[in-house]
Parts: C-alpha cells; structure tokens; sequence
C-alpha cells in the first residue's frame, strides 16, 4: 500500500521517501494500484457500466476506462465545455464548472 505525505511532494516508498514531481492531492490510491486501465467498450459485463449520458449537457466524455476483476473500476475524462453546475445523485455532490479564465 502506498501512503501519501500531506504536503503533495514525497511519498513514501519502503524505508526511504521519494520524491515525485506531480500533484499526489489528485492521485487516488485506488487508481494507482490499478495495474491495468483499458477502454468501456472492451468491458465484458457491459450491463455494469455506467451510463454517462447525464454529463453531456456541460461535458464533453473523452475517456471512460476500466479495470477490475470481481468488480468495476472507472475512471473517466471529462473535458468541460461551458459553465454551470452538474447536480446527480448518482455522483452525490454537485459539479461546479467555472468560466475559463
């Protein structure tokens, strides 16, 4: 399992802490345990995905990938394309889009 120092810098890796160049605050640690992403369409239980079709209104879907065994795991690339607020219950807290500045 790997721990995430609070500062967003180091991660600590076995016996010693190394140093990283990315934003760990946007790293799940589920996903990163993830050894292998690949696309929805080539997920065998498809009667499991998910339908995104409640984004299209402020999203633009670029990516929906999966992984899994005995369960699903998604993740998906959303590229926004106009301001507003996304409310779903399905998701549970609501999406703000702000205005490109």
């Amino acid at each position: 399992m790997l721990t995430y120092s609070n500062d967003g810098k180091q991660r600590a890796v076995e016996d010693r802490v190394l140093k990283i160049f990315c934003d760990t605050n946007r790293v799940c640690e589920l996903e990163d345990s993830v050894v292998e992403w690949y696309d929805g369409k080539y997920f065998q239980r498809q009667h499991e995905l998910m339908d995104l079709s409640f984004f299209k209104p402020l999203f633009d879907v670029k990516e929906y990938m999966c992984a899994g065994v005995d369960g699903l795991i998604s993740k998906i690339h959303l590229i926004a394309k106009e301001e507003g607020t996304l409310k779903c219950d399905y998701i549970g807290v609501p999406i703000n889009i702000k205005p490109k500045r």
